[in-house]
């Protein structure tokens, strides 16, 4: 596995346990590829929460930038 990979996870999930991705992590990490895990709190298969909603989109759009498109990918904040 070569692409860039991001991990979002519910860390209350009961479809896909909490180890499976962090042994997808791990195994990625280990291996020195480049690979990015992010809980959310509260959320379970599917995000519902607001914020956490807006940080998926944003985390997906960065990640897209930065690893497709070759840009900077950083974060920006609204006023």
């Amino acid at each position: 596995m070569t692409t860039p990979t991001l991990i979002l996870h519910g860390s209350n999930d009961e479809r896909v346990p909490i180890g499976q991705p962090l042994e997808l992590f791990r195994a990625l990490k280990d291996r020195g590829k480049t690979v990015e895990l992010v809980f959310y709190p509260r959320e379970g298969h599917g995000l519902t929460e607001y914020y956490h909603l807006r940080d998926r989109l944003e985390r997906i759009h960065e990640w897209v930038t930065r690893y497709t498109l070759g840009g900077a990918g950083k974060k920006t904040t609204s006023p």
